[in-house]
């Protein structure tokens, strides 16, 4: 019978966990469908660097607020570090329903990125902290799964507000009120881990280097393809932010289904072979994307990523934490979920010369080709060795 590692939670408490993961999947989700909304109210191409920066913006934020994130739950406490970023997370989102121009959207989804950051290193801490063996993976599904069903509902809402002004998607940032009271008065004050007598930085031996390799190639699978998929349905017909977000339903599902299965998931395969099998749906969902001849195929594509994307990101988690020496927990949970997110602002740099060749469909083969690299490299060891953790059966 497994038991908690540490402090029980209550009911608010678990609702704070799960709402946490909440704001980065509205952040993340939601702006796909804004884009080309965007795009046409500022007189931009599709493809301007620009446009695409209003996403990875956040990637870039994230970057560098997970690692912040790592540090201040570590050194403040998990609970506390958490109430800061969900307040700055709902700040500065809804401020943007009052800018003018892209440079101040972008600036202001960098800050949202330094909060989202921080937001899933924290709860993947306090996951780590008060849950062990299969009750951790279960928990990790679930702070995935859950705030990404959810954004079942707030996608098509987002797409229905954009669709009477793009200034009104951002109105759902204000979902991060309630949450910053679930966090204040739910979650237990755990003692930091670390209260500034070990080092400040990670020290280079402990640096998690296959994890970091995994995480770059996982957030062009993850966030990436967001910034491609949306405009591979204009080419195909699907003008409206309203369709665009229904049509994006069937991954979302499918996120969210093998997300909540993760626990299950994890009885029968090991952290390697999740890996494996993640990668190889994940480059033959994002292929049916790249080569789709209509709108049906990208839905059935989006549908199968699906499915990789919801298993293979609480499988980084599992591993992170597996790896982490609990003094340093927030600070590998910090850099490896940075590098995640991080990650698309910089491979769309790598990825601009072929969106210029073929437009998103040839991006998105280069996406694919990530996808397919990771998994030979996973199965060659050529990202280094993966331990072959067994499934977990308690």
């Amino acid at each position: 019978m497994t038991e908690p590692a540490g402090p029980s939670v209550g009911v608010t408490g678990k609702f704070a966990i799960l709402g946490i993961g909440v704001l980065p999947a509205l952040a993340l989700s939601s702006i796909a469908v804004m884009l080309p909304t965007i795009a046409d109210a500022f007189g931009r191409d599709p493809n301007d660097l620009q446009i695409k920066m209003v996403s990875t913006a956040l990637g870039l934020g994230t970057l560098m607020g997970a690692p912040l994130g790592g540090l201040l739950a570590d050194r403040i406490g998990r609970r506390l570090t958490l109430m800061i970023a969900a307040a700055i997370f709902g700040v500065h989102g809804c401020s943007i329903m009052l800018m003018n121009d892209l440079w101040s959207i972008i600036a202001a989804r960098f800050i949202i990125g330094l909060a989202t950051g921080t937001l899933g290193v924290g709860v993947a801490a306090v996951i780590g902290d008060l849950f062990t063996d299969n009750r951790q993976s279960r928990w990790i599904g679930y702070a995935g799964g859950l705030p990404a069903g959810l954004t079942l509902i707030l996608i098509p809402l987002t797409g229905l507000l954009t669709d009477h002004g793009w200034r009104l998607g951002f109105s759902l940032y204000a979902l991060a009120v309630p949450i910053f009271f679930a966090v204040m008065f739910g979650l237990p004050k755990l003692a930091p881990k670390d209260k500034g007598g070990g080092k400040l930085f990670l020290p280079l031996n402990k640096l998690p280097v296959n994890a970091l390799l995994l995480a770059g190639i996982l957030g062009s699978l993850v966030t990436g393809t967001s910034l491609y998929w949306p405009f591979r349905l204009r080419e195909v017909g699907i003008t409206k932010a309203a369709d665009i977000a229904i049509h994006a339903l069937p991954q979302v599902l499918c996120i969210t289904l093998f997300a909540l299965l993760y626990g299950l998931i994890r009885r029968r395969l090991s952290v390697r072979a999740v890996f494996l099998v993640s990668a190889l749906l994940s480059a033959v969902g994002i292929g049916m994307i790249a080569f789709a001849p209509n709108h049906l195929w990208i839905i059935a594509g989006l549908a199968v990523e699906g499915v990789g994307i919801g298993m293979m990101t609480p499988n980084l988690t599992t591993y992170a934490l597996a790896i982490s020496p609990m003094e340093y927990r927030g600070r590998i949970l910090g850099l490896v979920k940075g590098v995640v997110y991080g990650s698309p602002f910089l491979t769309q740099f790598m990825l601009y010369p072929l969106s210029q060749i073929g437009g998103s469909a040839m991006a998105l083969v280069g996406i694919c080709g990530m996808s397919l690299l990771l998994a030979l490299g996973v199965s060659r060891g050529w990202i280094g060795r993966i331990p072959d953790q067994a499934p977990v059966l308690a």
